[in-house]
């Protein structure tokens, strides 16, 4: 049995966004979701600008590169097939999802789920895996979210201010009552989130570059957030 279970949309969600939890917990799954391999001859723009035109080869480093990041903790770390939205052409997969998570799950263990309301960006990997958490609340199953790094930002420092204003951001896009849970990351923690991020190499860069920098300010935050549903 898993004390807790995060839904990792892409290959290092769940390091970049959910570390504490991924330190304390005894009995931790993380669920790669859309980790699937492509078609060999797929390239996309992205894959592109990260360096690696291959778009098969580029999972496979991105898959050993979670291994990497997450080897010295005591997650089970599994991946679906299911492909990357840059990758697939098929949109309408939602029960698909549903009924391979559904596998994984149960209504002892806490479930992870990816926050996606940015007001930047939502990815619509993140997005397709929050309504699933969401209908998975309705049926009665221990679900939280988390805010989804770097597409949400974290400021370096938290106060009641900051948390009352995601808390209302969250209720008015959820249509759900949430409280915030304030996870502070040891200074050791700090440091190891930080490797274990600097291990998705493929991404980091650009994925910073991109985000303005809020990746590494958010990595470098001495705390996490998770929303609660009342």
């Amino acid at each position: 049995m898993h004390s807790n279970i995060i839904l990792s949309p892409h290959l290092d969600d769940a390091v970049f966004s959910c570390w504490k939890t991924i330190k304390d917990s005894q009995e931790l799954l993380i669920i790669n979701v859309f980790a699937g391999i492509p078609k060999q001859g797929t390239t996309t723009l992205w894959d592109r600008i990260c360096g690696e035109k291959n778009s098969v080869r580029m999972i496979n480093i991105r898959r050993q590169e979670n291994e990497l990041a997450l080897n010295k903790t005591r997650s089970t770390n599994i991946y679906l097939d299911f492909l990357d939205n840059q990758y697939r052409t098929k949109k309408n997969i939602n029960k698909q999802v549903k009924k391979n998570i559904n596998k994984y799950l149960n209504k002892k263990s806490r479930i992870l789920f990816p926050l996606a309301i940015s007001s930047n960006y939502r990815h619509p990997d993140h997005i397709f895996l929050r309504n699933i958490g969401l209908e998975l609340l309705e049926e009665n199953y221990d679900i939280v979210f988390y805010p989804d790094i770097p597409y949400m930002f974290l400021p370096k420092n938290i106060n009641n201010k900051h948390i009352n204003k995601l808390i209302n951001r969250a209720q008015g896009k959820l249509n759900l009552s949430v409280d915030i849970q304030v996870l502070k990351l040891t200074q050791l923690e700090q440091q190891s989130k930080r490797v274990a991020a600097s291990k998705y190499s493929s991404q980091y860069k650009m994925t910073n570059i991109v985000s303005f920098g809020r990746l590494a300010k958010s990595i470098n935050s001495n705390y996490e957030l998770l929303f609660i549903p009342k």
